[in-house]
């Protein structure tokens, strides 16, 4: 757990400022190709120029590209950035909830894994402390207090 938190520190540390959050998307609950996702509404980037998408959700794919390099997770944020932007926001509307940045990210990791924490792999850990740092960073800079703490 605290490798998590601390994964999320460093690139809160690493990261710009932000702006508004997006609609949740899907979020990702697997590793690697056997990733699987649940639905829910998503913002519609379909045929949008880039130029036209907001600078602080290519900030935010931007810098889990960066966190996610030499992982098992490189290159999925190009791959589905919906994937990443709806659990980043969801990380956000948590937050937002009152629910303590732990908890967030417990609760991901058991997702993302189908078990515990302790069953997790590092590139699990760096992926899950990336979407909360850097979406924090980039999406609710309101609750960097609730994970720098």
């Amino acid at each position: 757990m605290r490798r998590i938190l601390i994964a999320g520190l460093v690139l809160l540390a690493a990261c710009g400022d932000g702006g508004a959050d997006p609609t949740i998307a899907t979020v990702p609950s697997g590793t690697g190709d056997s990733a699987t996702s649940t639905t829910a509404p998503s913002p519609d980037t379909t045929g949008v120029p880039a130029q036209a998408i907001p600078e602080e959700l290519v900030n935010f794919i931007d810098g889990i590209e960066e966190a996610l390099v030499g992982t098992a997770y490189e290159g999925a944020a190009l791959e589905d950035p919906d994937v990443f932007l709806a659990t980043g926001a969801l990380f956000c509307e948590q937050l937002d909830a009152g629910i303590d940045a732990d908890a967030v990210l417990v609760g991901y990791v058991e997702a993302l894994t189908g078990g515990s924490v302790d069953e997790a792999s590092d590139d699990d850990l760096v992926l899950a402390g990336s979407l909360l740092g850097v979406g924090v960073a980039t999406l609710c800079p309101r609750h960097e207090d609730s994970i720098s703490g």
